[in-house]
């Protein structure tokens, strides 16, 4: 079969250009680090790296809700300790005013210090989260959790009973907050330091009656102080188990990672020892294929088509 000189001549060119598309592709993998430069060059394992990658963007994101919770519950752990040791100081406060050889002024003055921890516990029932909201209100994170209401002179919920969960796994998802509802009442510690203030401001005790009155109250606020810190232990004890539970999870996320990573390694990322040397092949087959050609374009019959 004859081959036209034209023919030769385009057989070339298609040669050079090939030449020079293969060494341009291998000089970009070299510069990206990367197999794999666009879709086209293998659509299997394209394929497979976008889901491998899409996977890892989904685990950050639980790793990121984990860090979330983390210090959403630290957070909280530390408020309930700091309130645990208030309901201490105000049983002890308590005991204290069972005194009988006590002057009315010396009730006076340990009202002004449960008056002190009330004004304490009412900042820590109210503590704000990293981003803002309040720890203790619910789903009503932009709400208050605890105010004083003039008409009843008490203090008052103002959040809801929600318990906001979120997602730390494919599967797995963990309460982040408690509400005020669930862990200061129905025996709220403001009220119950609040109306034995009022008691040992108010009360009588020059009379039998009034004294028989002080020593129910102290009674009733030391019961009630008994439920507020079972509560307090109760919802800490939960805290723990969350908090370890976001631990498991995230050495859990934290493997996966590990293996999608090989996994996505192992598809796109070039082997450089091999990348090198092709480069320096093509280099030299380009270099050949030029002064092929331009050996080919030195023949008289090529002059003359031209």
């Amino acid at each position: 079969m004859r081959i036209s000189t034209s023919q030769v001549f385009l057989n070339n060119i298609d040669s050079l250009s090939q030449a020079n598309s293969d060494l341009f592709k291998t000089q970009q993998q070299i510069a990206t680090g990367k197999n794999i430069l666009q879709p086209s060059d293998d659509p299997l394992a394209s394929a497979q790296i976008l889901k491998l990658n899409k996977e890892l963007a989904r685990t950050d994101q639980f790793q990121g809700n984990i860090d979330v919770s983390n210090r959403r519950l630290s957070l909280e752990e530390i408020t309930l300790d700091q309130l645990f040791n208030d309901a201490v100081r105000l049983k002890e406060l308590t005991i204290q005013a069972g005194n009988g050889a006590l002057s009315q002024l010396d009730r006076e003055a340990i009202a002004t210090e449960v008056d002190e921890i009330v004004n304490q516990m009412f900042g820590l029932m109210n503590t704000k989260d990293v981003q803002g909201e309040y720890l203790f209100s619910g789903f009503k994170g932009e709400t208050q959790a605890y105010a004083y209401d003039d008409a009843s002179q008490q203090y008052v919920y103002q959040g809801d009973s929600g318990q906001r969960y979120i997602q730390i796994g494919p599967d797995n998802q963990i309460a982040s907050t408690d509400s005020g509802r669930q862990i200061f009442e129905p025996e709220n510690p403001l009220n119950v330091a609040l109306d034995l203030s009022n008691g040992l401001r108010n009360i009588d005790t020059s009379t039998d009656a009034g004294k028989q009155e002080l020593e129910t109250l102290l009674a009733t606020t030391l019961d009630k102080l008994e439920t507020v810190q079972d509560l307090n232990l109760s919802a800490r004890g939960s805290l723990g188990a969350r908090m370890n539970a976001l631990e498991q999870q995230q050495l859990v996320n934290e493997d996966y990672q590990l293996f999608t990573r090989e996994a996505l390694s192992s598809l796109e990322d070039l082997e450089y020892n091999e990348a090198i040397s092709r480069f320096s092949l093509q280099q030299t087959v380009l270099q050949a294929a030029y002064s092929s050609f331009s050996q080919i374009q030195g023949l008289s019959l090529f002059n003359y088509i031209r």
